[in-house]
């Protein structure tokens, strides 16, 4: 569900963007969407939020690259194709993982991680098999 409703939204976002200023584009996308999941958090049995300066901090810390990434992500499909643009997402896991074992010090290594690698390497490079022939 996530993969096809991400492409919808690609080229979703593609048209609008030519339409629209990224910015503002992306913007929208941010607002309608943390109010989505700050109704949802509330229905489903938050009854307190509790807000300090480093809470605070910590969420105009992720709103801005948030922002900043949605932003570029918008410029991006603006002014090149979808599935051009899209074949950088499914890096997405892969980055993930090594990241999270920099940063976070989590376990690199695991079948599952090394399947799971393998496997999206395999489906980028299945994907641009054509790019690839054509190079």
């Amino acid at each position: 569900m996530a993969s096809l409703t991400g492409a919808i939204s690609g080229i979703y976002t593609k048209k609008l963007a030519k339409k629209i200023d990224t910015f503002l584009l992306t913007a929208y996308q941010l607002l309608i969407g943390s109010i989505f999941l700050i109704t949802l958090g509330i229905s489903g049995g938050s009854k307190t939020l509790s807000f300090t300066n480093q809470n605070i901090g910590l969420l105009l810390y992720l709103a801005f690259i948030s922002a900043a990434a949605f932003s570029i992500w918008t410029i991006l499909l603006k002014y090149n194709g979808v599935g051009k643009v899209t074949i950088y997402k499914f890096t997405v896991p892969i980055f993930g993982t090594f990241l999270s074992y920099i940063f976070l010090k989590e376990r690199l290594l695991g079948s599952n991680v090394i399947l799971a690698i393998v496997l999206v390497s395999l489906s980028i490079i299945l994907i641009n098999a054509d790019r690839i022939k054509e190079m």
